[in-house]
């Protein structure tokens, strides 16, 4: 089965097709260190072949254009060699001039629809097999669409479509299950669907054709799947599964509403083919755009790299290309914003304030006329003290009463009536720190400065690090030559996103 081609212009990737899951955009990346040699020197006019682990690699050159498939393991080369040959003649045919390829260009409708015939035309196989009345013809009738033909005399194949893609659906049309033609008829198939009847089935007969796959078509997807399931317990099933020892199979009944789309459903799944991407995928990408358009480069960019991880995961290269150029473009920006904050924020320098100069001229008073003046000392007012006479100059004096109160004294403090008790507190006004000098205080202890000048510049539209606005702060106040205020820092601010601006 046909899964990619991928065409490299000299080492460049130009254009990638995708019908089923294969190699995603870092698997592409390993591709072209492989074919390092080849496409910088191509081979023209041979087919090379190169087999993995799950996948063959088949690539053929022509002129600086080298074409790669990415087939099953199953596919041969002789039969692989022919299509390529096909859609290396058809693109040169709608593309002549190779020098000057646009990528725009190679999406136009004649060459996809050319694709899609080429699939088409390969005739990729699934066959049914399983034990004679197991239900192998119902689930025939059931997927087969038109086209349906005669395989010699023992098998019947029509056209079976999934995803835009095409298969050819073979039914083993004899009622035997050891017949010779069984090895020929599941030989070649892409994937090769093995059905039982839970409710009635014989161990003997499922390994004969577990056996029958591993000698004749052990590359081929293999999908197993149980039959009836609604004739028989959980527990049964289980049973089943531990006697079979064939590992975990499907269970289905062919009657039941639903029983085509899910059977649809896991073929897709054992063929791996391409998914479709999130029917929200549309709306990420404008998402994506408007942050990038209202200038959140940041948040883009995380959008932007969401968008890329998506397409990796449904091997969407159409639209992977486009997103990595946006992402691309973002990222160099921020770059050249960061290298050149980096510069400046070493050369970002706070100046010391200039001296104070007086516009004004200075006028001196003249001196008194007369000639020079005696300077004098200027002498000090006295200080209160006791002048104590000298000794030897002070006459004696008549020792006076020591007593403190007199009688008379005591007779007034008698007759005096003390209504209430004296007022003694001192008057005077509690002045409280005005609400600007605490907001001053306040700002000059504050030790996030660093974050408020970084909310300040962001503020005015510009970043800067959390470790550049430390330096700038440390810078300033090593300056001033005191503690920072909230004023110091919008000034700073201020001065960042004007210096920017030249």
């Amino acid at each position: 089965m046909l899964r990619q081609l991928h065409i490299f212009f000299k080492s460049e990737l130009i254009f990638t097709h995708t019908y089923a899951m294969a190699v995603g955009n870092e698997e592409v990346s390993n591709i072209k260190k492989i074919l390092k040699s080849f496409l910088e020197m191509p081979m023209p006019g041979k087919t090379f072949q190169l087999p993995g682990s799950n996948f063959q690699l088949f690539h053929r050159s022509k002129d600086s254009l080298t074409f790669v498939f990415i087939t099953d393991l199953i596919d041969n080369k002789d039969y692989i060699e022919n299509i390529l040959i096909r859609t290396i003649d058809k693109f040169n045919t709608l593309f002549s001039n190779t020098d000057s390829i646009e990528r725009s260009i190679l999406k136009s409708t004649e060459f996809l629809e050319f694709l899609t015939a080429i699939q088409h035309n390969m005739h990729s196989k699934i066959a049914i097999m399983g034990p004679y009345s197991s239900g192998k013809t119902v689930l025939y009738d059931m997927l087969k669409e038109n086209g349906e033909r005669d395989i010699a005399d023992f098998a019947k194949a029509a056209i079976f479509k999934i995803n835009q893609l095409q298969f050819d659906l073979w039914d083993f049309q004899l009622p035997e299950n050891y017949h010779g033609l069984w090895s020929k008829f599941i030989r070649g198939s892409d994937l090769i669907i093995l059905l039982f009847d839970l409710s009635n089935y014989n161990l003997k007969v499922i390994e004969h054709f577990i056996q029958l796959y591993n000698q004749e078509s052990k590359l081929s997807k293999l999908l197993v799947l149980g039959n009836k399931n609604d004739l028989i317990s959980e527990e049964e099933i289980k049973m089943t599964l531990n006697l079979l020892k064939i590992g975990k199979f499907q269970t289905i009944s062919l009657t039941q509403t639903g029983a085509k789309q899910k059977i649809i459903d896991l073929i897709g799944q054992s063929l791996s083919l391409k998914k479709e991407l999130p029917s929200n995928f549309s709306d990420l990408v404008k998402e994506a755009e408007m942050l990038e358009k209202s200038g959140n480069d940041v948040l883009a960019i995380a959008k932007y790299k969401h968008l890329i991880n998506i397409c990796n995961e449904y091997q969407d290269f159409s639209n992977i290309s486009k997103i990595r150029e946006k992402l691309s473009t973002l990222t160099n920006k921020l770059e050249k914003e960061k290298e050149y904050r980096r510069k400046e924020g070493k050369r970002l320098k706070f100046e010391i304030p200039d001296k104070i100069k007086f516009h004004q001229k200075v006028k001196v008073q003249p001196l008194p006329p007369g000639g020079p003046q005696e300077l004098t000392k200027p002498v000090p007012p006295k200080r209160n003290f006791i002048e104590m006479p000298l000794e030897g100059t002070y006459e004696k004096k008549k020792v006076e009463n020591l007593t403190l109160f007199t009688q008379e004294d005591k007779k007034v403090a008698k007759k005096k009536d003390f209504q209430g008790a004296e007022d003694i507190s001192l008057d005077f006004e509690l002045k409280t720190k005005d609400n600007k000098d605490l907001q001053i205080e306040k700002e000059i202890t504050h030790s996030d400065n660093p974050k408020k000048l970084q909310e300040l510049i962001e503020g005015y539209g510009s970043s800067l690090s959390l470790r550049l606005c430390e330096h700038l702060l440390r810078e300033l106040k090593e300056t001033l030559g005191r503690p920072l205020t909230l004023e110091d820092v919008e000034n700073a601010a201020r001065i960042f996103i004007n210096q920017e601006k030249l």
